[in-house]
Formats: C-alpha cells, structure tokens, sequence
C-alpha cells in the first residue's frame, strides 16, 4: 500500500480538490484506502458534523488518529452546514493508473462474453478494452450521442475520464461529429457487475476486512442495500 499511497501522491495534480486535501490531511496510503472503500459515497452532515456512526465506519478503515483528523477537517470546512453532504471522490481513471491489476481483476469474465458482443458494442470493446468498455457503457448506454472533437468540451473530457486520454483521442479521432447509439448491453453488464462485486469482496477479505466492513463499503460504491448486495454474493459463481 505504500507504494500505492506514493503513486496517489505523483498523480496528484489529476485529482479532485476533495482528494487532495484528504492526501494531505492523512497521508496518500490512507487516503488511498479511504477513497478505495468510500469512493463515490457523501456522508451526511449533522450539527456537529461527521455523524458518530460514520466517524466509525471511517476509523474501521483508516483508524481513529485519522479519522479524528477527517471529523476536524470536515467541521470545520463545512460549520453550521447540517444536511450538507460530504463527497468521498471516486477517483477511478487514477486508481486504475497506480493499481492496473487490482480494478481490472472483476472484468475478466467479460474476456467470456466477448463473443455475444456484436455491432458498435464489439467495435467499443475493441478499443476501449473491458474497464474502458464497462464505464462507457455505464455512462451512456440507451443513449444516441454526438462524438466531440477533441479537445475541452464536456463530453471529451467525460470520455477522457472514462476511458483514458490516449483512448479518448483515438476515439474522438475516428468518430468526431458521428451521433452514435451506445446500447445498454443490459444482461453483460449486470453480470460483469456481479462477478466484479463478487472479486472485491473476496480480496476485501483476503486484505483483513471483515465481512461486515467489506459488505458496507462495496454495497456503498454500487449504491445496493447489504440485503442486495448479499443476494448477489450467494448468487455468483466464479
């Protein structure tokens, strides 16, 4: 995890501002580890603040100093402001740049389905290779859009993003000024989902979590209650 916080620390001028206080408020290695299990998630403001139940669920992750240290920050910054949401970045392009193995592990099982896919979803896959392809997919998929230019229009940057700025501009190249319909491709994804969620709780736990901190902070990042999110580990099979 170390040299994991170090990368965090070297793309730092990419990351949200959010990110980079975090960074410097508990180090890069554990705001690493708070992004990696709270990432795309806000946190609830009351009164006072961070929520005690929250503050804990924080701790579990990266210990009570640093988290005493986020509770600080985050009064602070956001007093007086009761029902203000605090956002945890998702950061996912960076961690995919510091952690290549780690975020591609879940998407292996797309290598099987590859031969369903067919038309513009195979064309994607192709260049986008199966991280890039599942977070187009998510982002636009039932949807008819007009390919950008390169260059800062929001769509190019969102495309950026999604699938990396080298990818982008061969993208965006090849299609600019095209209106492309992106299909939802609605059975892969969920299973690709599942499988995925399945290969993070499974090195949640390798890593020393246990299966209630590992069942929260994964059915937080898909946005699934721990009911769901459990139907879905009894359900797949690796």
């Amino acid at each position: 995890m170390d040299n994991a916080g170090n990368n965090l620390k070297e793309h730092m001028a990419l990351l949200p501002k959010t990110a980079v206080d975090l960074v410097e408020l508990i180090g890069s290695g554990s705001a690493l580890l708070l992004i990696k299990a709270f990432g795309g998630y806000s946190f609830v403001l009351n009164s006072n603040g961070l929520k005690v139940s929250d503050y804990v669920k924080i701790a579990d992750i990266v210990g009570s100093n640093n988290a005493a240290k986020i509770r600080q920050y985050i009064k602070h910054k956001f007093k007086d402001k009761c029902g203000y949401k605090f956002y945890i970045p998702k950061c996912g392009f960076i961690l995919d740049l510091i952690e290549p193995s780690e975020p591609k592990q879940g998407f292996t099982y797309l290598e099987e389905m590859k031969p369903y896919l067919s038309g513009i979803a195979l064309d994607l896959y192709s260049m986008f290779g199966a991280v890039g392809f599942e977070r187009f997919i998510n982002a636009f998929g039932g949807k008819r859009i007009k390919i950008p230019c390169v260059g800062n229009s929001e769509r190019y940057q969102k495309i950026k993003e999604l699938v990396g700025e080298k990818i982008a501009i061969d993208f965006c190249t090849m299609y600019k000024g095209e209106r492309l319909y992106i299909p939802t491709c609605s059975l892969l994804t969920t299973k690709i989902k599942h499988h995925q969620i399945v290969r993070e709780y499974e090195q949640a736990i390798k890593q020393g979590k246990t299966s209630d901190i590992a069942i929260y902070s994964i059915s937080q990042r898909y946005n699934l209650s721990d009911r769901q999110l459990v139907k879905i580990l009894n359900s797949v099979v690796i």
